[in-house]
């Protein structure tokens, strides 16, 4: 029994090792041969082991990507990630022949690992295809007793080897440095060599003190809802792309309006909001202009571009599905992107017509949200963070909580205190 564990515990290890490990093919006939052990049960503890091993490796390289890739190179993998994903059957059939042969599988979860895909059609295909492989290999080379403990040694340090694993750290380097926006939208090819540092569509002055970060690949509503319990937000960076920070949310059923969200409103007492489904039908330049003006102003030139606001609004990369219209007299005067569910909103992106800058529309838009959130019995509107002293006037709201990197808290003058004393909270 100890000869199979110490057998899973090295499939493990070395698929969790990125680079210059022994192929588990040679493994698996070294236990087999040395140790006689039963190939039926031997093939699926082997299997188990390299699965968990691969996906540690796809999951610790996702995390290392997230983490340290510049903010566009993950977006720019986000076009990549959500092709593989529209086609769970072709990636698992593509993964099934590919692991089926005596062929290095490290390259294949370091690059979907550091794409974030859904692992779920890979991992199937890899297990099935392994175990083709393996018994293939055991059953092939046990004839060469006296040699597997050098076949073994020799895999790690041999001159193939070696020049293998040199290949496969260009070709990944290669899939890191490939612009998939351009080649699958346009079917052009060519590589992102350079990012500047202060390109367009970074968060710019909009600064967010994040703490974790993540990007998830279950987008059922239910799943998305417990990452937003649980501190996380969504933001613009890539598809399922989240981030924890001092997330604000006003819990609907504390809420009513105050005398100072009343006084809001009636100074915009025909302001109405409708919201339609992304992606938007009927997008038009004006919207985007609109909102790149707004941001530039408020927040600095190249915040928010009108291509990046084109994205959200007509992509299936957008990690938003809705947009709040709002309106006086007819007259279309703002914007707010938002993700929804039946149970919570999240109010996004908002921007609008710079003539009513000076006139607590921005704040009023918000208000009129959470109110008719409330009607609409939800639970939960999610209005950003507490990022700096600009972001105070959001603690007016009865039932206002807010995420203190390990629960929510309704201690609103110790928030208060921490925003007045630091102008981005640490």
């Amino acid at each position: 029994m100890i000869n199979y564990l110490l057998g899973f515990l090295s499939a493990t290890l070395f698929n969790a090792i990125p680079f210059f490990a022994p192929g588990t093919g040679f493994v698996v006939t070294f236990f087999y041969v040395t140790y006689n052990l039963n190939l039926v049960i031997l093939v699926p503890i082997m299997v188990l082991g390299s699965t968990l091993g691969r996906f540690l490796l796809a999951k610790s390289t996702g995390k290392l990507a997230t983490k340290f890739l510049h903010q566009e190179r993950n977006e720019n993998l986000s076009y990549f990630r959500n092709q593989v994903n529209k086609k769970p059957l072709h990636a698992f059939i593509f993964t099934f022949i590919y692991c089926a042969l005596p062929t290095p599988s490290n390259l294949i979860f370091l690059s979907l690992g550091a794409s974030n895909v859904n692992l779920k059609p890979i991992l199937l295909g890899f297990a099935l295809g392994r175990a083709i492989n393996y018994t293939y290999a055991a059953l092939s080379f046990s004839y060469i007793y006296n040699r597997i403990t050098e076949e073994l040694q020799g895999s790690v340090t041999s001159a193939s080897n070696i020049l293998t694993q040199i290949v496969t750290i260009v070709v990944f380097s290669v899939f890191l440095l490939i612009d998939w926006k351009e080649l699958i939208l346009n079917r052009k090819f060519k590589l992102l060599i350079h990012i500047n540092s202060k390109s367009k569509d970074t968060n710019g002055p909009m600064k967010y003190d994040k703490v974790n970060e993540m990007n998830i690949s279950d987008f059922s509503n239910s799943n998305i809802e417990k990452m937003y319990e649980e501190g996380y937000k969504f933001t613009r960076l890539s598809k399922g792309n989240m981030q924890s920070t001092k997330n604000l949310r006003v819990n609907l059923k504390d809420f009513v309006l105050s005398s100072e969200n009343r006084r809001i409103l009636n100074k915009f007492q025909d302001l109405k909001i409708r919201f339609t489904s992304i992606p938007v039908v009927n997008y038009t330049y004006e919207i985007g202009k609109l909102g790149k003006d707004f941001y530039d102003t408020k927040f600095g030139k190249g915040t928010f571009s009108a291509n990046k606001i084109k994205e959200i609004l007509t992509n299936e990369v957008s990690n938003f599905n809705a947009l709040g219209i709002f309106e006086i007299e007819g007259k279309i005067v703002g914007y707010v992107i938002v993700f929804k569910t039946e149970n919570i909103l999240h109010y996004s992106y908002p921007f609008y017509l710079l003539e009513y800058d000076k006139t607590s529309l921005g704040l009023c838009m918000m208000t009129k949200v959470i109110e008719l959130a409330k009607i609409q019995n939800l639970k939960y509107v999610y209005i950003g963070g507490a990022n700096s002293k600009k972001d105070i006037y959001k603690l007016q709201f009865k039932g206002l909580e807010w995420w203190d990197n390990n629960a929510w808290n309704s201690d609103i003058e110790k928030l208060k205190d921490l925003i007045i004393n630091i102008e981005n909270i640490k």
